[in-house]
């Protein structure tokens, strides 16, 4: 009994360890023009104080939330147009797209891109518990947004879960 407790004693400071750690971020190009739009060094720190309307990662976005690591050990956040979307489950993105719908739910409501569903290439995922912070919705429909997050993958369909406003920026 007490080897169990010693092990999980053990692999607990381990992951505490690791979680501590903020490492600079850096922003992976797609191509030139994007490059030329975005700034090449951003860290954590500048994020966080960046004011709200020019965030790039949301406040609710954890350095446990951003995925992904170069060769210098830097966490990487890719912009990408949300037909792209597929290829980045699990990474943190800054998705561009057009939102055609805009589903209402009961306890979820879906910002749906390019096409209505189940055609669309992906969705904004806003949960109950965060409806009051968004207000209404339908003012996202037929906008081009961007929004940030993790790419997670829902019913076979890439989706990123907004729980803050910051999330999202209509760039139209």
């Amino acid at each position: 009994m007490k080897k169990y407790f010693l092990i999980l004693l053990i692999v607990s400071a381990f992951f505490l360890s690791c979680s501590k750690k903020e490492e600079p971020l850096v922003i992976k190009k797609q191509d030139e023009q994007q490059e030329q739009s975005f700034p090449k060094n951003i860290t954590l720190d500048s994020i966080k104080s960046a004011p709200r309307d020019s965030a790039i990662v949301s406040d609710s976005t954890t350095d446990n939330q951003l995925q992904g690591q170069n060769s210098a050990g830097r966490k990487e956040v890719f912009r990408i147009n949300s037909s792209k979307i597929s290829g980045y489950i699990g990474k943190t993105c800054v998705v561009k797209g057009l939102v055609v719908d805009v589903v209402e739910r009961e306890k979820v409501a879906y910002l749906n891109f390019d096409k209505k569903y189940p055609k669309n290439s992906m969705s904004g995922t806003i949960f109950q518990s965060s409806f009051d912070k968004f207000g209404d919705l339908s003012k996202y429909k037929n906008k081009t947004v961007e929004i940030t997050g993790k790419v997670t993958e829902f019913n076979g369909k890439p989706q990123i879960i907004m729980n803050s406003p910051n999330q999202i920026k209509i760039k139209e």
